[in-house]
């Protein structure tokens, strides 16, 4: 985490990732890919604002991988539970939904990250594909993958994890 915060790593314009002990710069951010991003953020935030059941929506925040052993994610879009006495950097355990968006990442976001994601137990994981205009939803994690999966377009309504309530992302 100190060495993101230095030379020649701070200078990136795009994020970066701890992979099983390795640095991966990912690329940077644009329009439309922030769109959706945002209104993903807006539409949970909006569901979970008055902390639902404990849970709170995220953007972009660091989450320390459980497994695989020195991992660093950074969701584009996270719900977590909030016991109350979160310091510093989020562990995976407390993520609910873990969501990224793809308009470049695709095979990176359907591949190793839904397995890093599956492998620290993450209950769900939705990668919303902008250029189909669907969101592959993942959940149930088992033996570093997830059991569930299903593509749902963006003009369907999205069961919520954790409230009672469907979003419809397009």
């Amino acid at each position: 985490m100190e060495m993101a915060q230095q030379p020649p790593l701070s200078d990136w314009c795009g994020k970066i990732e701890l992979v099983e002990g390795i640095i991966t710069h990912m690329s940077p951010s644009g329009y439309p890919h922030f769109g959706y991003q945002r209104r993903i953020f807006i539409k949970l935030h909006d569901i979970f604002r008055d902390g639902l059941d404990g849970y709170i929506v995220g953007q972009e925040l660091t989450v320390h991988m459980i497994q695989p052993k020195q991992s660093v994610r950074l969701p584009d879009v996270c719900i977590f539970c909030d016991p109350g006495n979160i310091e510093g950097i989020i562990k995976s355990n407390a993520l609910l939904l873990a969501i990224e968006v793809a308009d470049t990442s695709l095979r990176e976001d359907l591949g190793p990250k839904r397995l890093s994601y599956a492998r620290a137990g993450v209950p769900h994981y939705w990668v919303m594909d902008i250029n189909a205009e669907v969101t592959h939803v993942m959940s149930d994690p088992h033996k570093g993958d997830y059991r569930s999966q299903a593509v749902v377009p963006f003009k369907s309504l999205l069961a919520v994890p954790g409230a009672a309530r469907r979003i419809r992302i397009g």
